[in-house]
């Protein structure tokens, strides 16, 4: 038997690490790489009847720590320890196939959303040049200015919180915790954009403070409205530029998804069978063949006493002597 003493899985469930280990994928996987068909002594195109002797000779349970625990029993123990780092090798390659995936996807997403940010963000800044250059408006106070880059970060990060749960909605399912936490983060900061909104001044300008705008001619709040949209499409832009960055890295990067604790080993001792059983059943079966042996031998003499039975006994033997001349 081998044994791996576990694997720890960070943020990742060990029942799911249990389920990809018991898959098909998996479990064929190991079959080729170890050359179980032949270890088996199975034709490979029965590849159902081998997937059932790996099975039966595999245990895969997850402690309460939630790390996976691996044993095989096999004939050969260096083949046992062979399939345990098989199996290992096998989930943490699927795991980064499917981080990679993941990655690409989610690249693919986020290069449209951020081309189209940055076209926003462009436009913003033509328009805002345009209106400066045609109504000699300067920048605005540096408190307004505080208070609007404020709100804008908000605002942005909704959206791009936003962004990012419609992207990871279509590959995780409704219950998955990051969609839950998703939700959670951008519920908050609804409610928080909401109350400062309501603080807006009478004038509906509504950028998020309590800076006084009243009498402020419309030329310039036309002005600060380009300003407060530059300001947001400029952090959406940023927001959303670095989850594609981070999306490229994954995509690419070929770093271990797991940490193994313990490869597998092989016992000092088989587990099974156990030496002194054999030893013993041995000595009994020893001694039933023998005593068998002696009755038999007994019996047999008993029988050649009668003259009779003795005659029979030499002409049979010289009647198979004569047949084998």
């Amino acid at each position: 038997m081998a044994r791996a003493a576990g694997l720890a899985l960070g943020a990742s469930s060990g029942d799911i690490m249990s389920a990809v280990l018991k898959s098909r994928t998996i479990q064929e996987y190991v079959i080729k790489q170890c050359g179980l068909a032949q270890h088996y002594r199975i034709p490979s195109e029965k590849i159902d009847d081998i997937i059932k002797v790996l099975t039966s000779s595999t245990k895969i349970d997850v402690t309460p720590e939630d790390m996976v625990v691996i044993e095989v029993k096999d004939r050969d123990p260096k083949m046992a320890k062979r399939i345990v780092d098989t199996y290992i090798t096998g989930l943490d390659s699927f795991l980064k196939w499917s981080s990679m995936t993941r990655g690409r996807y989610e690249r693919i997403f986020l290069e449209k959303r951020v081309q189209e940010a940055e076209k926003m963000m462009k436009a913003y800044e033509d328009s805002l040049k345009e209106f400066q250059i045609a109504h000699k408006i300067i920048l605005p106070p540096e408190e307004i200015k505080v208070a609007i880059g404020s709100y804008a970060q908000l605002k942005a990060l909704l959206q791009a919180k936003e962004v990012e749960y419609r992207m990871k909605k279509d590959y995780l399912k409704a219950g998955n915790p990051k969609l839950i936490e998703l939700k959670r983060q951008i519920a908050a900061l609804k409610k928080k954009l909401n109350e400062i909104e309501t603080k807006q001044n009478i004038d509906g300008f509504g950028i998020g403070s309590a800076v006084p705008l009243k009498g402020v001619p419309n030329i310039e709040l036309e002005y600060l409205r380009i300003y407060r949209d530059l300001r947001i499409s400029e952090e959406i832009y940023s927001y959303l530029l670095q989850m594609y960055e981070q999306a490229k890295i994954t995509e690419v990067r070929d770093t271990p998804v797991l940490t193994v604790l313990d490869y597998g080993d092989i016992p000092q001792r088989p587990k099974f069978p156990k030496r002194g059983l054999m030893t013993i059943l041995g000595a009994v079966l020893g001694l039933i063949v023998g005593v068998g042996y002696i009755w038999v031998g007994y019996r047999w003499e008993i029988y050649l006493m009668h003259p009779e039975n003795k005659n029979l006994y030499l002409n049979f033997r010289k009647s198979i002597r004569e047949d084998l001349r």
